[in-house]
């Protein structure tokens, strides 16, 4: 972006008009004038100068406490106008520039102190820039506006405080350059000057920018670790976080919430959602000296789903409640092939064979649960009631069995953290028949 900015252009011209007409008669006749002040394709402030001979000269003066200028020489510009570079200037003093053309009529121009010294409050929390302290000169004071720039970038606009939003530098982290822009107010100390035994006034064309300031934007940190228990269907997420849960198709809450606790992901997730991420982050530091603030952190995100029904991960559930002694109770089939069976295991009582217990035999590759009750697990379900049943293994579920008809065994697929395979659904694998 070329900044091709007039210092404040219009309003400077009419500021110097005014004041150029009201001068006294040794500058009422002079002939050359200027134009004011504006920056060039590549953002360097230069000041217009015309006259009506065939040279322009221009020289930067040097005032007194008492009001005496002095050129030491003449800079000469053929025809009858002038581009003036400033960027020589030290433009935290007042500077005073004296033009002229043939007729060796002399007008001075007053170009006014900028601030020498800027100090920066910024916000890290909210990404703004809250103060700008100035110093003109001996003269305190603070800029309601300011411009800014990074290494690679021309200066943005003048812009006031509370509009400037930084937060985009802080993903990264970045090195900004900030500076009070010019000023078509400012006026020099010495209202007029005495040249060569003749008194001028001095036409003041403003101020140019401040001196630059650097500003470190810290880069945000990265996010908080997540403690997510596959098994359990889990997310432990710290103190001081904070997080969300995006949906496929909406974003859970409306503000971030701040917490510190075991969230259940099958709750958190929005009831039309099988699946989202749980974004978390460290919440931003918030206090009153703007220096121990701090933004938030990067947000660490995590997939999460609700638990799976059975059938979508494991297969289709056959029961036969008459199974005899070497006949499946229940399978479960994938693929064509048993997957899960359920079968008697008996004892020998006087030589007869009886039913004594249930075993599961797992010959796939997951790891299931089980659980032995009239009702499925719930939250409340202590953990030693629920079993694991390893892949490619058997066991015994119910040992000395006598049921009532009451007696069922639920199963589900086991969370894998390794896999990052979130626990199933519980479904009734098989109501076990009254014995008797």
């Amino acid at each position: 972006m070329k900044i091709k900015r007039v210092l404040q252009g219009t309003a400077l011209t009419a500021l110097a008009a005014a004041a150029w007409m009201g001068a006294g008669s040794a500058d009422a006749s002079a002939s050359a004038t200027a134009t004011g002040i504006t920056a060039d394709a590549n953002g360097n402030y230069v000041l217009n100068v015309t006259g009506t001979g065939k040279e322009v000269m221009v020289g930067v003066a040097k005032v007194s406490k008492s009001g005496v200028a002095k050129v030491a020489s003449w800079d000469v510009y053929d025809g009858t106008s002038a581009t003036v570079d400033l960027s020589k200037l030290n433009t935290t003093v007042d500077n005073y520039i004296a033009i002229k053309d043939n007729d060796e009529k002399v007008t001075f121009i007053g170009i006014a102190a900028a601030s020498k010294k800027n100090t920066i409050a910024f916000n890290a929390a909210t990404g703004k820039i809250t103060e700008v302290k100035t110093k003109v000169g001996t003269t305190d004071g603070t800029a309601a506006e300011v411009q800014y720039r990074t290494a690679t970038s021309n200066w943005s606009a003048a812009t006031a405080l509370s509009a400037i939003d930084l937060a985009k530098y802080q993903y990264q982290g970045a090195t900004l350059y900030v500076r009070v822009p010019s000023s078509s107010t400012a006026t020099v100390g010495t209202p007029s000057v005495k040249f060569e035994d003749t008194e001028y006034n001095v036409s003041p064309v403003g101020s140019l920018p401040s001196k630059e300031t650097k500003l470190n934007i810290a880069k945000q940190a990265n996010g908080p670790a997540v403690t997510l228990d596959y098994t359990k269907g889990t997310a432990k997420v710290k103190k001081g976080t904070e997080y969300r849960v995006v949906g496929s198709s909406i974003v859970s809450g409306a503000a971030v919430e701040a917490n510190g606790s075991t969230l259940d992901v099958a709750t958190v997730l929005a009831a039309n959602d099988a699946e989202g991420v749980l974004e978390v982050r460290t919440a931003a530091k918030v206090d009153t000296n703007v220096k121990k603030c701090k933004v938030a952190s990067k947000w660490t995100r995590v997939l999460i789903e609700k638990p799976k029904t059975f059938t979508e991960v494991a297969g289709v559930i056959t029961t036969n409640t008459a199974a005899t002694t070497g006949e499946a109770l229940a399978t479960v089939t994938t693929g064509g092939a048993t997957a899960i069976k359920v079968e008697y295991t008996t004892k020998k009582v006087k030589n007869v064979e009886t039913k004594n217990g249930v075993k599961l035999t797992n010959s796939s590759a997951l790891a299931y649960q089980y659980f032995v009750g009239s009702a499925a697990p719930t939250a409340d379900t202590a953990a030693k009631d629920i079993k694991t049943l390893k892949a490619k293994g058997t066991r015994d579920v119910v040992a000395n069995i006598v049921t009532t008809g009451n007696t069922k065994i639920y199963i589900r697929v086991a969370g894998d953290k390794k896999a990052k395979r979130w626990v199933g659904q519980w479904a009734e694998l098989v109501a076990l028949p009254e014995i008797k």
